[in-house]
């Protein structure tokens, strides 16, 4: 059953924040929707920070033309939330999530099967199958087509990932889009630990951004976030000189801001010790954080398991690009 509008508005705030709370997204990444007719929807704003949303910057958006009321430009991806709902007349609440195991696991490109056999509880939240879309840029035609056709292919799944990038989660409501996404995640983190097996044992406290560091290899962007960020590859810099210093000190023996900033990158390998970032307000340097760990996540699993590719470089070209030019001053 849809939602009133002004009930809508405030669970899709609502939404927001405990998707924050639970690590389910970062910055203003990922989008939100409820239904509220069969004819409309309201969706998170673009560029917007989830904290401070109030519900005048909750868009009311036409599900047949994607036409929208007033001046607050709604989520690049509401077209595949205007599908969804269109396709699926069941679902009323949708969250898009960049969780990060289930990210990870888009990157392998396959279905999620066999869920009834790894989480029997989990079944009947998720269905038989966690289907994958095929890859697409962020806001583009191809995104929108390779997900509205999974959700049309897969009427009894609720949750689908979208390869090299995230989650989309569909619920009757509220509750159910919130059980779908962590069922997702808690399904992706075993999935993801029996997929790199040796790889990830005995890590312990180990981050994996230190785990990835051991490789000796640059870091190639696996996911769109990270590409976005990024951009297309991270050298790895090996110190052996300087094995007693900290990462803070080989940072400023080495002065890495002006290595970074010339190369046009946000962080930088170094051999055996984990990963160093350029300076930056702490809120920039948290996401940056963030995004990275989780890309090394995926780096360690297309190391486990052969035969997983790198977002194209000439699509993480753009991605990056685009965050420069538009999404990071936009916020």
């Amino acid at each position: 059953m849809a939602y009133e509008i002004n009930e809508a508005k405030e669970l899709v705030i609502k939404a927001g924040k405990e998707l924050l709370e639970r690590g389910l997204i970062v910055r203003t990444w990922g989008n939100i929707s409820a239904r509220i007719s069969d004819s409309q929807f309201v969706i998170t704003p673009s560029g917007k920070a989830y904290d401070g949303l109030t519900p005048d910057d909750i868009v009311v958006v036409n599900i047949d033309d994607l036409s929208y009321e007033g001046a607050i430009k709604p989520s690049s991806e509401l077209a595949i939330h205007g599908d969804a709902y269109k396709i699926r007349p069941d679902v009323n609440f949708i969250v898009h999530t960049h969780q990060k195991y289930a990210t990870c696991l888009s990157i392998t490109g396959r279905n999620i099967e066999g869920i009834q056999a790894v989480a029997p509880d989990l079944y009947p939240v998720l269905g038989p199958v966690v289907p994958c879309a095929s890859y697409g840029m962020n806001a583009t035609p191809e995104l929108r087509a390779a997900v509205a056709m999974v959700i049309k292919l897969y009427p009894d799944s609720k949750a689908f990932l979208m390869k090299n990038h995230g989650a989309h989660c569909l619920g009757a409501d509220y509750d159910d889009a919130f059980k779908v996404a962590q069922a997702l995640e808690n399904v992706s983190q075993t999935l993801y630990r029996v997929l790199c097996g040796k790889e990830v044992q005995g890590m312990g406290d180990m981050t994996f951004a230190q785990k990835y560091s051991f490789y000796g290899k640059s870091l190639l962007p696996y996911i769109d976030d990270f590409a976005m960020i990024a951009g297309t590859e991270i050298p790895c810099l090996n110190y052996r000189e300087l094995e007693g210093n900290s990462l803070e000190e080989i940072h400023k023996l080495n002065d890495l801001d002006k290595y970074m900033e010339d190369r046009d990158i946000n962080c930088v390998i170094v051999k055996d010790r984990g990963i160093i970032y350029k300076t930056a307000a702490e809120d920039e340097l948290e996401a940056i954080r963030i995004v990275t760990e989780k890309n090394c996540m995926a780096a360690v699993l297309a190391i486990a398991v052969p035969g997983i590719a790198p977002v194209d470089a000439k699509c993480a070209a753009e991605e990056h690009e685009f965050y420069v030019k538009s999404y990071s001053k936009m916020k």
